[in-house]
């Protein structure tokens, strides 16, 4: 082989090994969506002792604490924003978001973010899936329950994963897959609501039964 061959040869390597190094440094595209619900499926079937002082898995009470849980606080919000946190650990303007507006209270969440116009997250009447379920009773608008939105059935239910639930009718301490009625008629209030992350799918959605 001549030196100029050698030359040309060297140059086309360095050009490959170049190209290579660059592509491989190109940031994959992060499915949200897929993040939230995978993460929340992990933790079905996980639960917490009546008291709410500690929970089945150490994985998950490691990050329960991580994102303020305090022993004996009711943590169905607390499971959502753990879940939140987790899921845009690498978006700092969302992780410092999520700190400061979701708070361990559903109803004071839902409260901060639509008192927030500014901030990341919007109100909208059509949730998506990994979305944000709120649930407040409409005999006490204090009180309430938190989920995320996993499936949605024809506009009539959706399926969700939540924390600190139970079958219906008992107090719940679990991880636990629900079906819940999405539309009006079926008890979905009419003065539904959700919030929305502005650059994507992001909600807390809102409804009174």
């Amino acid at each position: 082989m001549k030196s100029t061959d050698y030359k040309k040869y060297g140059l086309f390597v360095g050009i490959a090994v170049a190209f290579i190094l660059l592509y491989r440094k190109k940031p994959k595209k992060v499915d949200r969506t897929k993040g939230i619900i995978d993460l929340a499926e992990h933790f079905i079937g996980v639960n917490s002792d009546k008291a709410c002082t500690k929970f089945s898995s150490p994985d998950m009470e490691y990050l329960m604490k991580n994102i303020g849980w305090k022993k004996g606080d009711f943590w169905c919000m607390d499971f959502v924003k753990m879940i939140y946190y987790n899921a845009y650990i690498n978006d700092n303007n969302i992780v410092d978001y999520i700190k400061n507006y979701f708070d361990s209270s559903s109803q004071k969440t839902f409260e901060n973010i639509e008192n927030d116009s500014q901030g990341p997250f919007e109100i909208t009447q059509n949730p998506k899936i990994a979305d944000i379920l709120i649930l407040q009773k409409s005999t006490n608008r204090t009180q309430g329950h938190s989920g995320i939105i996993i499936e949605i059935i024809d506009d009539k239910y959706c399926y969700t994963i939540e924390g600190n639930t139970g079958n219906p009718g008992k107090a719940g301490y679990w991880v636990m897959k629900k079906k819940r009625p999405y539309t009006t008629g079926a008890g979905i209030g009419e003065d539904r609501k959700s919030t929305r992350l502005n650059s994507s799918h992001t909600v807390i959605s809102y409804a009174v039964f």
